[in-house]
Parts: C-alpha cells; sequence; structure tokens
C-alpha cells in the first residue's frame, strides 16, 4: 500500500452526484431503495472507472496488485455504502480495489479504528516493508486491523511479492557483473522501472532496492 495522490472529479460525478443522491436518499425514505445495478450505473461510469485508475496506476489501492490483467476494478467505497448512503456518490469516498481486497473489506468499518486510506494517510506511518511480507507498525491498532481485514499477507500476495523481489536481486547482480556501461545501465534502468511507484508491490520494492545497490557499490539514481 502507498499513498496515492487524488485527482479531479470527473464530470459525471461532478455534475450528477447531487441529484443522484437526493434521488437514492428519496428512494430509501419511500421504502423503495434503488437497485445496486441503479447505483453502480451511477458511480461506475466509464470516466469514474478511468479516473479511479489513473490515480492508483491501475493497481489496487490496498494491495497493490496490478488489476486489470486478471479481473475488472472493483469501484471500492471507502465508507461502505451501506451504512453512508449519502456517500454512495461522493469522489472523496470513491477508490479502485482488486476483486480480493474488496470482497475481504466488504461492509466492516469501524468509524473508531477504520482501515487505513491510502488517499488521505500515508501507509508508512502505519507499516512496515519486510521483505515480501508488510507488517504493522507494533501497537498500531489500526495497521493490524487492515492487515487482518484485508489479509494483505495472505499466500498468493506474499508469493507474488518475492516473485518481485528475485526479478530486482537478478537485475541487480546483473548490472554488478556487467562490464559493459550500456548494458550496465539498461539493467540498473529496468530495475529501478520495476520499482517505481507505478510498478506493482513498490511499498516492499524501492526499499530492497535501495538497499540491493548499496550493498552493490550502484548508484541509487
Amino acid at each position: 500500500m502507498i499513498q496515492i495522490t487524488r485527482g479531479p472529479e470527473p464530470a459525471a460525478l461532478a455534475t450528477n452526484a447531487v441529484a443522484w443522491t437526493r434521488e437514492l436518499l428519496d428512494s430509501i425514505a419511500a421504502g423503495a431503495t434503488k437497485s445496486q445495478q441503479w447505483q453502480s450505473a451511477r458511480y461506475g461510469t466509464d470516466d469514474v472507472r478511468a479516473a479511479l485508475e489513473r490515480d492508483t496506476r491501475g493497481k489496487c489501492m490496498y494491495c497493490e496488485s496490478r488489476i486489470r490483467p486478471v479481473a475488472y476494478p472493483n469501484v471500492e467505497h471507502i465508507r461502505p455504502k451501506a451504512f453512508f448512503r449519502d456517500l454512495t456518490f461522493v469522489w472523496s469516498n470513491l477508490g479502485a480495489a482488486c476483486p480480493v481486497c474488496n470482497t475481504n473489506k466488504r461492509d466492516r468499518y469501524d468509524t473508531a479504528q477504520p482501515p487505513v486510506n491510502p488517499y488521505t494517510e500515508d501507509p508508512a506511518a502505519f507499516f512496515v516493508p519486510v521483505g515480501p511480507v508488510v507488517w504493522p507498525v507494533p501497537g498500531n491498532d489500526r495497521a493490524k486491523l487492515t492487515e487482518r481485514q484485508l489479509e494483505i499477507n495472505r499466500d498468493e500476495l506474499v508469493r507474488r511479492r518475492l516473485e518481485k523481489l528475485t526479478q530486482l536481486r537478478d537485475l541487480v547482480e546483473l548490472a554488478a557483473k556487467e562490464t559493459n556501461a550500456a548494458l550496465k545501465a539498461i539493467s540498473l534502468a529496468e530495475a529501478r522501472s520495476l520499482a517505481s511507484s507505478s510498478g506493482e508491490y513498490s511499498f516492499i520494492s524501492q526499499p530492497v532496492l535501495t538497499l540491493l545497490l548499496e550493498k552493490a557499490g550502484l548508484s541509487a539514481t
């Protein structure tokens, strides 16, 4: 999980969110709640999804997995729409999550101990990268709850993170042994690109790459 900068509100929400919210709340008050299909057709418009993917760089806001190669990104309601009806179409309450993290989070939300929100908080204040595992900062209950609720150290994630770190190790090792300056530069550029904030699992990749480069006597820039 890394901090995310939220971009401009999509036109569909900027133009219609207030009216959609009023329509939804009126229907609830009348005892005839709008269907999930009606709601998702509005908060999940193409421009909303595109904006969310832009901000998250196509990754899950929680686990940093690249989503589209295996699934469509879920529009995540940070505060669950099941309880915060008035936030159903509010841009600041939306995110992009992979199906697994979205399912794990479900509608569980404690206002006193909410999951870490990477749009408004720096995950580095809550978590520590330890190789392919993301540990909660000791004594931080919100971090611990987020880790357990979202299962951000589930087996398949740890395996994929380890594969990423192994790729970094191999690229740095190749660069360290390479005598051709141009080929060395290419290997280093590939390693830095792999660990960049736009790549998968950058939270655990960047510190490992920095350490590997330091130990290999190579420049970190």
